[in-house]
């Protein structure tokens, strides 16, 4: 859209006056500005777009090791590899909980 804007402003015909130079100046320095802006601009959306693949692939990359102490977790707790004690049973709760939260934290990313 800035392409075609600074397109009419360097297809626009100056004034016949005696600053015609100036104007012509002026258009050159817009239509420039107008270039870089639209530079940026797209510099600015690969930038948030290698942000997304950033954020998606870490998000991937820590859910499913999270998972998977979820899953641990709860096998130690019901038992499932020998019984324990009281206490192991606890720490194995705290460890569930503590995956779950991070888990929730990485559907925020």
């Amino acid at each position: 859209m800035l392409g075609m804007v600074a397109a009419v402003i360097a297809a626009a015909a100056p004034s016949q006056s005696i600053g015609d130079s100036a104007v012509s100046a002026d258009q050159a320095q817009l239509v420039a500005l107008f270039d870089d802006v639209e530079e940026l601009l797209g510099e600015i959306d690969l930038a948030q777009e290698s942000q997304y693949r950033l954020m998606r692939d870490v998000e991937h990359g820590l859910r499913s090791p999270l998972a998977s102490i979820v899953s641990l977790s709860e096998c130690l707790e019901h038992g499932d590899f020998g019984l324990l004690t009281e206490d192991q049973i606890h720490a194995c709760g705290l460890i569930g909980n503590a995956a779950r939260q991070l888990i929730g934290q990485t559907e925020v990313l």
